[in-house]
């Protein structure tokens, strides 16, 4: 009797240790995250660079030889947000994994006669279960929201279906990704373009940061609502904002698309007037 209630209150100290390890997956996913907004962070640095460091050379085959290293740093930077893609699935499935096995815990004792199992072995199966359920839901790896974030901060392209989808990647496949359309650029309080935007951390919108600061002040203590329709977030504070660098390229190079368009208008306007003349 005192061994099948020992094997009992063993099998329940494992249930509880599995689920306390469930419970800390953010903990397991944090570095992942801190990668993310690093590479994010370097991806913004150099598109706001690489004009101006353009400008200062003089040299063609300088220019080449620099643009080049751009490619490649643009092209591992693609890599690193699609590695992140995979470290975030495996944690996934590790939980997922682990959540069935805590399942099968519980449900041993409640049959205290039922055969002891070798849980390590039952753990990686049930990951790999997990895996492969996990195969027919997901996207594949480019076409991933963070990967195709990373690829549109750098400017550059994804693979065209048909090519992803028979793994021919070449840079001949390739197609340009549209440009930031100008309504993904306006603040949701003050309905203009984004300045010194912050993107909030728990529902991940952006706002202004002028114009949140005011949102919170009126608020005058009071939880606050995000103010994006339909967003569940209740409780936005200004601690919970911090610089969105990727949305301030994405407006530098909006703004720096519309003068060049504008000088392009007005250097027709003024050809079609001497056309007149």
């Amino acid at each position: 009797m005192s061994a099948s209630l020992y094997s009992n209150g063993a099998i329940q100290a494992a249930a509880a240790t599995a689920n306390n390890i469930r419970n800390r997956q953010n903990d397991y996913r944090a570095s992942i995250t801190q990668n993310e907004e690093f590479a994010t962070n370097f991806a913004a640095c150099i598109m706001l660079e690489v004009p101006t460091v353009l400008e200062s050379l003089d040299d063609d085959a300088m220019k080449a030889e620099f643009l080049a290293f751009v490619e490649e740093q643009k092209k591992r930077l693609v890599k690193v947000a699609e590695t992140n893609v995979k470290h975030q699935r495996e944690v996934t499935c590790f939980c997922d994994g682990l959540k069935n096995v805590q399942q099968q815990l519980l449900q041993q004792t409640q049959q205290p006669d039922q055969k002891e199992q070798d849980y390590e072995r039952v753990l990686n199966t049930e990951i790999q279960v997990a895996r492969d359920h996990q195969m027919t839901l997901n996207l594949e790896i480019n076409q991933e929201e963070s990967v195709r974030e990373m690829q549109t901060a750098l400017g550059i392209a994804t693979a065209t279906g048909a090519a992803a989808a028979a793994g021919n990647e070449s840079d001949d496949e390739l197609e340009v990704v549209p440009t930031t359309s100008v309504h993904a650029l306006k603040c949701p309080i003050g309905r203009g373009i984004f300045v010194n935007p912050h993107k909030c951390k728990v529902c991940k919108h952006v706002y202004s940061l002028e114009n949140v600061q005011q949102l919170v002040a009126q608020a005058r203590g009071r939880n606050l609502s995000c103010p994006v329709s339909g967003c569940s977030n209740t409780h936005l504070t200004l601690d919970s904002c911090e610089p969105d660098r990727l949305m301030a390229m994405q407006v530098k190079r909006h703004l720096r698309n519309e003068a060049h368009q504008n000088q392009i208008r007005m250097s027709q306007a003024v050809d079609l007037e001497d056309e007149d003349e």
